[in-house]
C-alpha cells in the first residue's frame, strides 16, 4: 500500500461522516422541498466518491477509469443541482445586472 492509498483512505472517513451526517440532516432537519434535495444530492455525491475510491484503492478499478467515474459523478451533481435551480427559480431566466443599474 503506497502512501497515496494511505492518504486516500485517511480522507474517505471525514467524507464518509460527511455524507451520512448531510442524509441525517436531510431527513430530520426543517430545510424546504428543493434545499433538502440538494443536501440529498451532496450526500449521495459523497457516498459515490467513497465507493469509487475504495474500488480504486482495492484493486477493481485502473486509476485512469476511476478519475473518468469521478469526473462523470462530478458532472452529474452539478447537472442536477443546476436543474434543481431551475425549478427553484420557476423556469425564469435569471437576469444579470447591466452597468447602468
Amino acid at each position: 500500500m503506497s502512501t497515496t492509498d494511505i492518504a486516500i483512505l485517511i480522507g474517505i472517513v471525514p467524507l464518509s461522516g460527511l455524507s451520512a451526517m448531510s442524509y441525517w440532516i436531510a431527513r430530520t432537519n426543517g430545510f424546504k422541498r428543493y434545499g433538502r434535495e440538494v443536501v440529498y444530492i451532496w450526500a449521495t455525491l459523497g457516498l459515490v466518491l467513497v465507493a469509487i475510491r475504495i474500488l480504486g484503492v482495492a484493486g477493481f478499478l485502473d486509476p485512469n477509469l476511476t478519475r473518468h467515474v469521478l469526473s462523470i459523478a462530478y458532472l452529474s451533481a452539478v447537472l442536477v443541482l443546476l436543474q434543481v435551480l431551475h425549478v427553484i427559480n420557476g423556469g425564469r431566466k435569471i437576469e444579470r445586472p447591466t452597468a447602468s443599474d
